[in-house]
């Protein structure tokens, strides 16, 4: 079958690791179950208080860090966070970048120089700095609320849905809930959402500028096809490509993002980043030998690598396929 289709060796590479990790990630409680405490997304399988990490045993098959977490567990459970956070982040990235590319290439004009420009601005604004802004932003905002605040706080949230008429899901709305929104909220996932669809507003606004330019949606337009019409039905299918390839490259590099952001002390908890944040001091072992304690960093560092890598190659063969002057 594989000779039938013709398949590059990269191919298959591409697809086994992205479907090792999507595997990893679905059957994660099966590959390694939780049985004990969790302690930021990873299972402590010792005593907290002991501070040494452990070499690979059968109750911790790739070791375990400082405060006895799991690492084989972190490794599975991390590929669910990994998925999660990419997907999620590079998406909504995506769609924004989408929305404002397309509406300002087909508006053309002022509008769309004037959104280009607004895109470089931000393009221009560090993503280390937004990060910073928001972290700040909701760990005063938490600070700040009192207990009466609080119930202020909600009370006027449900009076908001009461007056669009949705009292029945205001109703059902708790302040545990409503705290536990706002204490999940990853600063890390906001600033690379706010600040890194700039590539995807781009790359829509030069293929949409050139797609309407070409006879197919001129005919369309003289036929009296209405804009939306157009868009979907000529201007994205041949725009889908690029941006599907970009998508892909993203979900990898956005985890990488995530992880690089968490070890330096920005606040985005996953399985991935645990293990590496609370044993960054024993990385080098006693007298600088960095394969001492090799099993508190390897293992999660060359799982980020691969999962960064198994979809910058999906990305690359996708545009392969797709690119209709391939051999």
């Amino acid at each position: 079958m594989l000779n039938k289709l013709h398949l590059r060796g990269q191919t298959v590479i591409a697809i086994l690791l992205v479907m090792v990790f999507v595997i990893m990630a679905v059957f994660a409680e099966l590959i390694a179950p939780t049985t004990g405490e969790v302690f930021d997304g990873v299972q402590l399988v010792g005593l907290a208080r002991d501070q040494i990490p452990h070499a690979p045993s059968p109750n911790a098959l790739l070791g375990t860090t400082p405060g006895q977490l799991d690492i084989f567990y972190a490794l599975v459970h991390g590929s669910r966070d990994a998925l999660i956070f990419g997907l999620i982040t590079t998406l909504i990235t995506a769609l924004i970048g989408l929305v404002m590319g397309m509406l300002s290439g087909m508006r053309g004009g002022w509008i769309n120089q004037l959104s280009m420009r607004f895109a470089d601005g931000v393009l221009c604004f560090p993503v280390i700095a937004g990060i910073v802004f928001f972290q700040q932003v909701i760990n005063m905002f938490i600070f700040s609320l009192s207990g009466e605040a609080k119930a202020v706080m909600i009370s006027d949230f449900i009076s908001v849905y009461r007056a669009a008429y949705l009292e029945g899901l205001a109703s059902s709305i708790s302040v545990t809930t409503i705290l536990t929104f706002i204490l999940t909220l990853n600063p890390v996932m906001l600033a690379l959402i706010l600040l890194s669809w700039v590539p995807y507003a781009r790359m829509m606004n030069i293929l949409t500028v050139q797609t309407q330019k070409m006879e197919f949606v001129t005919a369309a337009q003289a036929a009296g096809a209405s804009g939306w019409r157009i868009f979907l039905r000529h201007i994205l299918p041949n725009t889908a490509t690029p941006l599907i390839v970009l998508i892909s490259k993203d979900i990898g590099q956005m985890v990488v993002w995530q992880t690089t952001f968490a070890f330096v002390g920005f606040q985005s908890v996953s399985g991935w980043t645990t293990p590496l944040i609370v044993s960054r001091s024993w990385i080098l072992g006693s007298g600088g030998n960095p394969l001492q304690f090799w099993w508190v960093y390897l293992p999660i560092t060359l799982a980020i690598i691969l999962f960064a890598l198994a979809w910058n190659l999906l990305g690359d063969e996708i545009n392969y396929w797709f690119n209709p002057r391939k051999n």
